[in-house]
């Protein structure tokens, strides 16, 4: 598959680039190396998105990106941070079911930044109608988010423990001490795996992703059923609603 889509990895330049933009994250300096940030970052960042695609058709997976707007912008958004450096030091993907970046059921493929590349996959920080539906479907199926959290433990994937609240959330207080409790206090539902640095180079980076992405499907796909009929932009105006059946 990485043959047909000609991936042949990410140069080792695109490392290198995104180190020294940390160490100089300046405009000057990004417009002087931006030809690098083209052929190192975006270029086979293309290439990998479109030999993905190719691999999340034929195993049937619910995933696909856009060559063009999958890949994040480098500029970061400081109007509200402390942190007024322009850049982000690190690249990043997304597949989501739609192809665009702002739907909530994604993978996503970070290239360089402190931590190194890692691959990630789930519900993000859903909004709060979107996340009392995931919070619901847990609560009224609990046998069956057990088997899916079975189902990743034996791919060796577990969900991130990200930030959850301390106490029950607002209408599933009943739910305390149940073994979904600690699930019903999560804020978002994605799992996580490191990407060794070398094999961003290698065009079995494809390979990876694939394998990757078929083992945490089952999260996608309980997520996707409890958000079912969902309107995302409608229901972030109405606001949060309570889960059905639920004071």
């Amino acid at each position: 598959m990485a043959k047909r889509s000609g991936f042949a990895g990410f140069p080792a330049d695109a490392e290198a680039f995104l180190v020294e933009l940390a160490a100089n994250n300046n405009r000057e300096w990004y417009l002087a190396n931006k030809t690098r940030h083209a052929e190192a970052i975006l270029a086979p960042a293309a290439a990998l998105i479109e030999s993905l695609n190719f691999a999340f058709a034929v195993h049937d997976l619910p995933l696909r990106g856009d060559p063009r707007k999958s890949v994040f912008r480098l500029h970061r958004d400081t109007r509200f941070s402390a942190d007024k450096t322009p850049y982000k030091s690190h690249a990043g993907i997304v597949f989501s079911r739609d192809g665009s970046r702002a739907t909530l059921h994604m993978l996503y493929i970070q290239v360089g930044g402190e931590d190194g590349p890692f691959m990630g996959m789930g519900f993000y920080m859903p909004p709060p109608a979107e996340l009392a539906a995931l919070r619901d479907a847990i609560a009224e199926a609990p046998e069956d988010w057990a088997a899916m959290l079975a189902g990743l433990r034996k791919a060796k994937l577990s969900l991130e423990a990200g930030d959850p609240l301390q106490r029950m959330p607002k209408g599933f207080e009943g739910f305390a001490g149940t073994p979904v409790a600690a699930d019903l206090k999560r804020r978002h539902f994605t799992v996580r795996r490191r990407i060794p640095p070398a094999r961003m180079g290698k065009p079995e980076l494809v390979s990876d992703v694939l394998a990757f992405a078929r083992a945490g499907l089952p999260l996608l796909s309980f997520g996707a059923k409890a958000l079912h009929g969902l309107v995302p932009t409608a229901m972030r105006r109405a606001g949060a609603a309570q889960p059905a059946g639920k004071d």
